[in-house]
C-alpha cells in the first residue's frame, strides 16, 4: 500500500466514519492509525511480507504469485499489460500510461522490453509506478540486466522455442543469484512466440509458431 493509496484510504474513512456517525449513531471500534496497523500485522501474519516506506510511498508486495492464483480462482483470469520505457518519448508518459491501466483495472503492471530497458531508466521508472499503484509491478525482462530492486517479482521465463538454449536456460542461471539478493520474487513462465515475433522473436532467436498451427503451441 502506498502512501498516496493511506492517505486516500483515510480522507475515505474519515468522511464515511462521519457519516456513519450522523446518521446511524456508530462509533468505529478503532481510529484510522489503529485500523491500519491492524490490517497491516494481518497482512504480516498471512505471510504477505510489505515493507513499508511512509516517506518514499512505496511498499514492497511480497507472495505475489499467491496473489495470481486467487486472482485466477476468483476472475478465471489475470490482465497483465507491459510497459516498454524505450517506447515512451518520456519517463512521464511511460509512468502515465501504467496509472492509466492500473485505474482501468489491470491486475499488474510488467516493466521491461526486449533492447535497453535496464540500467536507470529501468529503476526510474519501476520505482515511481510502484509508488502511484497498489497492484503489483513486475519485470518483464530483456536479459539479465532487466533487473531493478524496486520491482515486487520478475517473469522467470523460459522461451520455450528458442533456437538458443542461452534464452532457454543459461540466462536464468546467469541471474537467479542477483535475482535472490535482491529478494525480488521469480514467478516462472514458459514463453512462446508466435509469428511474426516481433523484436523478442529477433532478439530470442526464435522459431515463432504460424498463428494458423494453434496445434503446435
Amino acid at each position: 500500500m502506498m502512501k498516496s493509496s493511506i492517505d486516500r484510504l483515510i480522507r475515505n474513512r474519515t468522511i464515511s466514519i462521519e457519516k456513519a456517525r450522523r446518521v446511524l449513531g456508530f462509533v468505529p471500534k478503532y481510529d484510522t492509525r489503529m485500523a491500519l496497523r491492524t490490517t497491516l500485522a494481518h497482512m504480516m501474519s498471512e505471510n504477505v511480507k510489505a515493507k513499508m516506506l511512509f516517506g518514499k510511498g512505496m511498499v514492497k508486495m511480497k507472495n505475489v504469485e499467491k496473489y495470481i492464483r486467487e486472482r485466477i480462482n476468483r476472475d478465471g483470469a489475470i490482465l497483465s499489460i507491459i510497459i516498454d520505457p524505450v517506447d515512451y518519448r518520456t519517463e512521464d508518459d511511460a509512468i502515465r500510461t501504467a496509472v492509466m491501466a492500473w485505474k482501468a483495472g489491470v491486475d499488474i503492471v510488467a516493466v521491461g522490453g526486449s533492447v535497453g530497458a535496464q540500467g536507470d531508466l529501468l529503476n526510474s521508472v519501476t520505482k515511481k509506478i510502484k509508488e502511484k499503484i497498489d497492484v503489483p509491478v513486475a519485470l518483464f525482462p530483456g536479459n539479465i540486466a532487466t533487473i531493478s530492486p524496486y520491482a515486487d517479482a520478475i517473469y522467470f521465463m523460459s522461451l520455450l522455442n528458442s533456437r538458443n538454449p542461452y534464452w532457454i536456460s543459461q540466462a536464468q542461471t546467469l541471474a537467479a543469484p542477483l535475482i535472490k539478493r535482491l529478494n525480488i520474487e521469480p514467478l516462472p513462465i514458459g514463453y512462446i512466440v508466435v509469428e511474426h515475433g516481433g523484436t523478442v522473436g529477433w532478439v530470442g532467436d526464435a522459431t515463432a509458431v504460424p498463428r494458423t498451427k494453434k496445434s503446435i503451441a
